[in-house]
């Protein structure tokens, strides 16, 4: 970069010469003041820098889904580059924040009075009129690429407060191209010749700070085009030359072929931005500040020679400027709000010509040329900010991260342990051209979580992740110029530490040899879902629906099953039941009386195939007076009034003459009549026993006894 300031001696000399031209030609401008430069560089850096914490914005909340990234390379302070003596004498060296330099600069600009005759440039005529560029002085756009480039190239070298300086006068340039009357290549003298009522003399950074105060909360009120999304280079350039009436493809004013050197002296420029890529990012570069010019250009300066209200095509009623009635008037003169005078001063409303308005804004003139006009200046710079970082580096780091099971044992896609996730590095590749930014700090949430630190000496970012379900992992990794990892590495880490639940919903405690037996039950695991299922039957493998015939299963079961979920947690459970005895039975006629009397109650008790009678234990036997038989209740006999014990046991005989061994007990008729309660008739009742040699398989015999009232 050039050097701002040499020797004493050389200063001198130069001081003599500049006086000598200047005595020759007007006093230049000097636009907005530098305290309005200052404000606005240090604004788009607050929204970006991690000193936005100022503004009361957590700078540790990095987030990609931020409208605006964090740029913590605008805090690192740097002693690199010293602004006023050049680089990088070490009695020179300086340190400050990167914002600071970058702020410093962008007021610095006005300083040079040979700068400010740099300032100018038409959005329409692209160079300085004949009359302001006898030199062949650089125009604004020309100045203003040397430092975006010299930014570009101090930032590759690391030199950052260079790169930062260079930046900030770029800023300078474009902020006032917001201006009209540098919007109208107008290089008014001053308050001596031209109307009082003049924005420079007006404006204040203390009217700037206070009228544009603008935070992350107000990204969205600033032009989409600029920020986001990035543009297409091809699109940006289709644009520009559509608004100065050109094209590519033949069919407009102005038609540009690549090889036949277009529209002179603008020409050059539009024709190498039209490649599709560029290591400087020019041709968004340019769009920015040919939005900010448009907009300084919508309205006529303050001068005899400024051009009178000269819209810009693809600006005409664009939406952040009112439409049609607020700008033409027919009662107005001329037609227009602000009625331009006749002698080309300054438009007022005061009724007369040619007269001058105070500096006082009384006619609202200037208040509205800076609503419009320096409010472009200030959307442009975040987008300038921002353009810059996604030049020199538009890649985001990538992390490395360590995903292991508390237990020790491999991971899972579910996991019935917690988890640690850490992020053991990150690396920052940069763009191909240009040196990487590097990481700035390994970053992530998990759940939206921030994560907690390691006592280790690179403080490792952590998460121990636990509690059913699935878990994002987002890897937030920043670098210094505030490119926030994508979520391309982003990840679920899914945990299920509760066993799955089995229910036996169609089964019953207790079955008859008569019937059959259906295998069956329900599983399921609402997190990670059922992995397997198995079933064992009194120790032997079955399958889920197998139906097995129960007549020589008379006993106590038991069907297990185990199931598994996808995170290998598993419930093991079994479910009982008994299968009784369907016997056969029938009872002797009962008389009953006041003083019943007798042998007692005779019941016959008659097995079906396969169980042999003869096993019947008498101290396992009772009689269910007046009871029923419900096979889903765990005992599944019911509404006794009484259970008697049986009394005596005969032997095997064959009582009914079927040909099928049976046996007889006997009861206490005498309890059976006073559980009855005065009852005659047919009398149900259940007859229920073990067999020897331990009182299993259990047997169940529904009977009827006939009961008979007696005459005394």
């Amino acid at each position: 970069m050039r050097t701002k300031a040499t020797s004493f001696h050389a200063v001198y000399v130069f001081l003599i010469l500049a006086g000598a031209i200047l005595a020759l030609s007007p006093t230049p401008v000097v636009a907005y003041p530098g305290g309005c430069h200052k404000w606005a560089a240090e604004a788009a850096g607050g929204l970006f820098g991690v000193w936005r914490n100022h503004q009361g914005i957590d700078p540790m909340e990095i987030d990609r889904d931020r409208p605006a990234p964090l740029l913590p390379e605008l805090e690192m302070g740097t002693e690199w580059y010293n602004p006023d003596y050049g680089c990088c004498d070490d009695e020179d060296r300086e340190l400050r924040a990167n914002w600071d330099w970058l702020r410093t600069a962008a007021m610095a600009m006005d300083v040079y009075d040979d700068q400010t005759r740099h300032h100018f440039w038409s959005p329409i005529w692209g160079l300085h009129h004949v009359v302001n560029n006898t030199a062949g002085m650089n125009n604004a756009w020309e100045s203003v690429h040397e430092h975006w480039v010299g930014a570009i190239d101090a930032w590759q070298l690391g030199n950052l407060g260079e790169a930062y300086t260079e930046l900030g006068y770029a800023m300078h340039f474009v902020e006032d191209g917001g201006q009209p009357a540098h919007a109208n290549d107008d290089m008014h003298p001053g308050d001596a010749l031209s109307d009082d009522d003049s924005l420079e003399d007006w404006i204040s950074g203390e009217y700037c700070e206070a009228n544009f105060n603008w935070n992350i909360e107000d990204l969205s009120a600033w032009p989409g085009p600029i920020l986001y999304p990035p543009h297409d280079n091809a699109a940006i350039l289709n644009q520009i030359l559509n608004a100065n009436g050109g094209c590519w493809d033949g069919d407009c004013d102005y038609p540009i072929e690549p090889d036949s050197g277009g529209w002179a002296e603008q020409d050059q420029y539009l024709f190498n931005l039209s490649y599709p890529y560029s290591v400087y990012n020019q041709q968004q570069f340019f769009y920015i500040m040919y939005y900010v010019n448009q907009m300084g250009n919508y309205f006529a300066s303050d001068s005899e020679d400024g051009n009178v209200w000269e819209p810009i095509g693809w600006l005409n009623n664009y939406a952040r400027i009112s439409p049609t009635p607020v700008l033409r008037c027919p009662d107005c003169e001329g037609g227009w709000t602000y009625a331009q005078d006749s002698d080309g001063l300054n438009p007022d409303n005061d009724g007369y010509e040619c007269t001058d308005d105070d500096d006082n804004d009384r006619d609202g003139d200037l208040s509205m040329i800076a609503h419009w006009a320096y409010g472009a200046s200030f959307a442009g710079m975040p987008a300038m900010l921002d353009l810059f970082r996604r030049t020199v580096d538009a890649v985001p780091p990538v992390s490395t991260v360590d995903t292991t099971r508390t237990d020790g044992q491999p991971m899972h896609e579910w996991n019935n342990v917690p988890v640690m996730v850490q992020i053991t590095g990150a690396t920052d590749y940069g763009n191909p051209y240009l040196r990487a930014a590097g990481v700035y700090k390994r970053w992530g949430k998990v759940d939206g979580v921030t994560p907690s630190f390691m006592p280790n000496a690179d403080q490792t970012p952590y998460w121990i992740i636990g509690g059913d379900g699935e878990h994002q992992v987002r890897l937030l990794s920043i670098d210094t110029i505030g490119n926030v990892e994508t979520g391309e590495n982003d990840y679920t880490v899914k945990v299920d530490q509760t066993p799955p639940q089995v229910t036996f919903p169609d089964l019953r405690p207790n079955y008859l040899t008569s019937q059959t037996f259906t295998a069956t039950w329900n599983a399921w695991d609402a997190t990670s879902g059922v992995a397997s299922e198995v079933a064992y039957l009194d120790g032997n493998l079955v399958s889920k629906g197998q139906v097995f015939d129960l007549a020589q299963m008379a006993g106590l079961h038991s069907l297990r099953v185990i199931v598994y979920d996808n995170a290998e947690n598993y419930t093991d459970v079994a479910y009982g039941f008994e299968v009784w005895i369907d016997a056969n039975g029938w009872c002797l006629p009962v008389y009953v009386n006041s003083k019943t009397q007798g042998d007692g109650l005779t019941c016959v008790v008659e097995f079906p195939q396969f169980y042999n009678v003869g096993l019947i234990s008498l101290n396992t036997t009772t009689f269910a007076v007046k009871g029923w038989v419900d096979l889903h209740e765990q005992d599944p006999v019911l509404g006794q009034t009484a259970n008697l014990p049986g009394l005596l046991l005969t032997g095997v005989g064959d009582h009914d003459g079927d040909r099928v061994r049976d046996r007889k007990t006997k009861f206490d008729k005498a309890l059976f009549v006073q559980a009855l309660n005065g009852q005659t008739g047919d009398v149900s009742s259940v007859i229920r026993g073990g067999l020897l040699p331990n009182g299993l398989p259990h047997f169940l015999a529904p009977v009827v006894v006939p009961v008979f009232k007696s005459p005394k």
